[in-house]
């Protein structure tokens, strides 16, 4: 047929005026073959080949009714094309993103087929000026160019986009955001190619260990173009939530590049233009950090008074100001950790200990202080060094502290922070034999550090051993801690606490893919504390876990049968819906739904023409036994009340039947039907109309998947296949584009 209606549009009729109804039947023909790509090939050459400027057009612009055809026809197709272009390119993308293995050749055809996409919007926009359709396929133009890593172009059809709002204001937040991503992005690119290096903001110390005076450095041209983006957002963008944080990004940015005096002209803008917002006390802070790295304190204290008069911060960020213009002495040093700013306080708690006479009673306190700060302000290298001194300091009012044995174990903790596990085992495991030295002595615990709870030397030292078990597990030494957790298994009183050990093991077992050895933990496990309250979730774990190794080793008669058997337990132990245990047991639930779905569901067809009406029942019969195994096995996804897996039967139950209308369609004629013209236009009708009748029923499955997903804040592979299902059937209804459904979590 296509060859045909392609003779048809060749000399000498290729300017005849019914040429693009012709050519709308080629397309119209590769729809009904399923061959989506040649019909959008085809369609994007209809829409331009009797285009203006063309010889057919020139040939029949007088022809109102040729003329009239030819824009309703072209912009139709060229429509279609252009969204199923858009749409193919966002697919191959999303497949080759999900792939364990990046095929090059794969992100070349997401990136041709994007290319393809940004051509067509083109072609649309420059055909159809007035179109009403301009205004979102400027913005969609700019997804494809920023998704086919064109960041430049995209930028600039995001920029008319933001800049139409006469035109629409759907998209205005979404291209003004879109900018400074294409900017940012472009940027990484520009250093994943070595074209300029990556923006690297100075700490303080970095700052410090300059020579002065400092050098402005050049700054690279798309920085200063995503710093020229920043201040625009900042400046004429009505988002006022992000603005104030642009504003520093482009202060940051001159502050890379040692544009001292403009970065800190861009903080004090934030500063003062937002004043009150949480920005304000950043921006501040940033301008302090340039001051301190210059050694200007009378200006610290200008800063931090203008900040406090403004009252630009809350109570908690202008008491900050406050304790920073205070003299550096141990109280103030006290205040700052009571607030939780861990790296002035330890700065100031260890200049306290460095200059405070040798007889200070408070000197263990200032130097265990400043190793806690740093710890909590997440640099255990520096925490460690300090937390050494202290248990290498012979004097006895250190020995004797109770922060001794503190400074041992945060020594180890941050050690163990700092991922030196063999360092963190061998203190932990020293500190549990100094508590039992420390109780000899008649030497007090510690006090808790803020939310800890106070604990016995007994304690401690427990705790000490369980934590030399867990460092040796992160560091992979299975053997060392299987044994350590067995002898704190020993001498741990707590029940719970011994569960945990065993489970532990059991754990190390999956970790080194032993899967003997962690079912028979497991069993252990189960014997001993399965049936404790709590234990619910675990008890199914167990199970799921075997499964799960299983099916990593391809060990699939056993996989499904330990899987049925975490499906069991679930039930067993009171088969609570929408619990850890019910999505472990739910998972391989839905994996058997979508193994029968893959493998004998969608596989499924009707290949011969039936010979009697008997044999036409008998294949029709067949068919819905399938669909209905299919449907009961989603539908045995429900007890488990998990939002995820109930989307999921949703989505399925809807591809069933619109796999069934499907099936039906593509089934041969059968041979008493066949050989009667009428008999055959009837059955195709009846077949037509029960097409349509599937579509329906798939369709409200997928839209109550879309409906469920937006009132739940919920965005998962299901919410998404189900969209995708809906932009795909049904285009004018339902648009697929880059962002999520709803923005935010991913969940369940």
């Amino acid at each position: 047929a296509v060859d045909a209606y392609r003779i048809a549009l060749a000399p000498p009729w290729e300017l005849n005026p019914k040429n693009p109804q012709v050519h709308q039947e080629i397309v119209n023909a590769f729809e009904a073959k399923g061959d989506k790509f040649a019909a959008d090939s085809a369609a994007a050459e209809l829409a331009t080949r009797y285009a203006p400027g063309t010889p057919w057009f020139a040939a029949n612009e007088k022809d109102r009714e040729a003329m009239d055809n030819q824009r309703r026809i072209a912009e139709r197709a060229l429509y279609a094309a252009t969204r199923n272009t858009h749409s193919a390119a966002t697919q191959m993308r999303k497949d080759y993103e999900a792939s364990s293995k990046k095929d090059p050749a794969a992100r070349d055809e997401y990136l041709a087929m994007y290319g393809k996409a940004v051509e067509l919007y083109r072609v649309f926009v420059t055909t159809y000026p007035e179109s009403d359709y301009v205004y979102e396929f400027t913005f969609l133009q700019g997804e494809a160019l920023y998704w086919s890593e064109r960041y430049p172009e995209a930028v600039a059809a995001y920029t008319w986009v933001r800049d139409h709002r006469d035109l629409g204001t759907t998209y205005y937040l979404d291209a003004a955001r879109s900018i400074l991503q294409s900017y940012e992005a472009e940027a990484a690119k520009q250093v994943a190619a070595g074209q300029i290096q990556p923006l690297k903001v100075p700490s303080i110390a970095d700052l410090k260990a300059l020579p002065t005076p400092w050098t402005p450095q050049p700054i690279p041209d798309i920085y200063i173009k995503l710093q020229s983006e920043y201040d625009n957002f900042q400046n004429i963008v009505a988002d006022p939530k992000a603005a104030p944080g642009q504003g520093i990004n482009a202060a940051l940015i001159s502050l890379a590049y040692l544009h001292i005096d403009d970065s800190i002209a861009r903080f004090q803008k934030v500063m003062d233009k937002f004043c009150g917002a949480p920005e304000a006390a950043k921006a501040k802070d940033g301008i302090l950090a340039i001051y301190e790295a210059q050694s200007k304190f009378d200006a610290i204290e200008a800063t931090n008074k203008k900040f406090i008069s403004q009252k630009c911060g809350d109570a908690a960020a202008i008491q900050l100001a406050v304790s920073q213009n205070r003299s550096l002495n141990f109280s103030r040093a006290a205040e700052l950790y009571a607030n939780k700013q861990y790296v002035p306080a330890a700065e100031a708690f260890y200049r306290f200990y460095k200059t405070a006479p040798p007889a200070d009673t408070d000197l263990p306190v200032a130097l265990y202080n400043a190793a806690v700060s740093y710890k909590l302000a997440d640099r255990p290298k520096t925490a460690i060094s300090l937390f050494k001194e202290f248990t290498a300091n012979p004097a006895k009012t250190f020995r004797e502290s109770p922060y001794y044995l503190d400074s041992m174990r945060l020594t180890a903790a941050s050690y163990q922070a700092a991922f030196d596990y063999d360092n963190a085992i061998k203190t932990y495991v020293e500190l549990y034999t100094l508590t039992k030295v420390a109780k000899t002595k008649g030497i007090k615990a510690p006090d808790p550090l803020p939310g800890e709870q106070p604990r016995t030397l007994e304690q401690i030292g427990l705790d000490a051993l369980f934590n030399a078990a867990l460092a040796a597990e992160l560091n992979r030494d299975f053997k060392r801690a299987i044994s350590l957790y067995t002898q704190y298994g020993g001498v741990e009183p707590d029940q719970r606490k011994q569960d945990r050990a065993l489970w532990s093991i059991a754990g190390i077992h999956r970790q080194s893919g032993d899967v003997n050895a962690m079912i028979e933990v497991h069993e252990k496990w189960r014997k001993r504390f399965g049936a404790s309250p709590g234990n619910e979730d675990d008890y199914v774990q167990s199970y799921y876990d075997t499964a799960a190794l299983r099916k990593k080793k391809g060990q699939t008669p056993q996989m499904r049968a330990a899987a049925q058997a975490t499906i069991d337990a679930w039930k067993a132990r009171g088969a609570q819906r929408n619990s850890r245990g019910a999505k472990l047991a739910g998972e391989w639930q839905l994996q058997l739904a979508e193994d029968n779905f893959a493998n004998t569901w969608e596989p499924y067809a009707i290949k011969t023409a039936a010979k009697t009406v008997a044999e036409a029942k008998s294949q029709n019969a067949a068919l819905e036994r399938q669909r209905t195994a299919a449907e009961d096995k989603y539908l045995a996804l429900d007890p488990y009340g998990v939002a995820e897996y109930s989307m999921a039967a949703k989505v399925r139950f809807g591809d069933v039947q619109y796999g069934f209308g499907q099936k039906i369609g593509e089934a041969p004629i059968p041979v008493p039907v066949a050989k009667n013209p009428a008999a055959v236009e009837a059955y195709e009708a009846q077949r037509d109309k029960n097409l349509e009748k599937y579509l329906r029923e798939a369709r409200t499955n997928w839209v109550e998947v879309v409906d469920a997903a937006k009132r739940g804040g919920i965005s998962n592979k299901w919410s998404r296949k189900a969209l995708e299902n809906l932009g795909r059937e049904f285009p004018q209804e339902f648009n697929v584009l880059r962002q999520e459904i709803i923005q935010g979590t991913e969940a369940p």
